[in-house]
């Protein structure tokens, strides 16, 4: 029987360095294999895309989301075009720390999100096939 939910492939960039990449680049790798950075809808999403970034990592590491306000301060956009409708940020985020951070990462302090420098090598989650 032919399941009814979209089919999803999760690809996420492991420990090798060449995968730590700033965002811009880990953007452009996960179009170049087929996705786009992950968007994250609602808190299975979250807690779907967190957990495999722990299984695949083996911690709860910091990975870049798809999410933005790069383009107008404040104004989050996922990469992917699609709505920005939930959020899961920590205490005080978005900061905008030393208004130099607009690009997102999850795992902050465990289970939350958090706004940060765009040039800072972390690895990606790119989800394809939505």
């Amino acid at each position: 029987m032919a399941s009814a939910l979209p089919l999803i492939n999760l690809f996420v960039c492991l420990s090798s360095s060449v995968f730590y990449s700033a965002y811009i680049l880990s953007d452009r790798n996960c179009i170049s294999i087929g996705g786009n950075l992950a968007s994250i809808h609602n808190i299975n999403d979250h807690n779907w895309i967190s957990g495999m970034v722990k299984k695949a990592l083996g911690s709860d590491k910091w990975a870049w989301i798809g999410l933005s306000d790069a383009i107008q301060e404040g104004k989050w956009l996922w990469t992917d075009g699609s709505r920005f409708v939930f959020s899961r940020w920590g205490s005080g985020e978005p900061s905008n720390k030393g208004d130099k951070e607009h690009c997102t990462h999850i795992n902050y302090i465990g289970e939350y999100w958090n706004d940060y420098l765009c040039d800072a090598k972390l690895p990606s989650v790119c989800v394809g096939g939505r």
